[in-house]
């Protein structure tokens, strides 16, 4: 996996892992 993708992911997690904390 390319870090590109990587930090794609991360970002779209990202709110998500916000809104569950």
């Amino acid at each position: 996996m390319a870090p590109n993708s990587n930090r794609r992911f991360s970002f779209t997690l990202s709110p998500a892992v916000k809104a569950s904390q």
